[in-house]
């Protein structure tokens, strides 16, 4: 396969703690022959101190980004979606939020090629948090030797996605739209005749810890504000 730039595209919401994690366990765990150009969306929150901390760490980390936006608006669920797809510039990318954990290591480079063969309708691979929800029809299927579960949401969660596919939704449902995985997302994908993923069977074994709410920052709340 032919080394291409991927975009890893990360929204954070002034948690510097769990970002940290993340950033660090991303590097570590997450393997590939790529070249990856790294782009942060840090989303503004009401509290200015918090804000304030945030932004301090990320400067002083700014060598671990080549791009870095400060949303000039509280996006939120829903919200923050769309405007990170904005800034892709590559035909797959790689979308995680600050609170991923990465667990144990994973090559992405042959869900990369599956991606490449099957880029007509594959709009996403997602990483398992855990067993996938029997309401969203979970399948078990194999395709060119990669296991992988196909379900009907469109999750906006951690995983590779296709550039092109990705904007194809939004574009349908409206760039300023809360781009809800259900309502809207999955949907319009079923519509489009595109097929989700979550990498392997669908089974209780997860890639990767999603901190926030083991932590108590549910929804993007942080420390005092659990």
């Amino acid at each position: 396969m032919e080394k291409i730039n991927l975009d890893v595209l990360r929204n954070s919401c002034a948690r510097p703690d769990v970002l940290e994690a993340s950033i660090n366990t991303f590097k570590k765990y997450i393997k590939t022959k790529h070249n990856l150009r790294y782009v942060i969306l840090e989303d503004k929150v009401e509290d200015y101190n918090r804000q304030n901390i945030s932004k301090e760490w990320i400067e002083k980390n700014k060598n671990l980004f080549d791009e870095i936006i400060f949303s000039e608006k509280i996006l939120g669920p829903g919200f923050f979606f769309a405007p990170i797809v904005k800034l892709c510039k590559t035909d797959f990318f790689f979308h995680l939020e600050d609170d991923n954990e990465f667990i144990f290591e994973i090559d992405i480079d042959p869900i990369i090629e599956v991606m490449q063969k099957n880029s007509n309708n594959m709009v996403e691979v997602i990483f398992r948090r855990g067993k996938t929800d029997e309401r969203n029809h979970p399948t078990n299927i194999i395709i060119d030797g990669l296991e992988l579960t196909l379900f009907d949401i469109f999750s906006v969660a951690t995983g590779l996605f296709n550039t092109n596919l990705v904007k194809k939704v939004i574009d349908k449902a409206g760039w300023k739209t809360q781009l809800r995985e259900v309502q809207v997302l999955g949907r319009l994908s079923i519509e489009m005749n595109l097929k989700k993923y979550t990498l392997g069977f669908n089974e209780n074994k997860p890639h990767y810890k999603h901190v926030g709410p083991s932590k108590g920052y549910r929804k993007g709340a942080w420390k005092d504000e659990k």
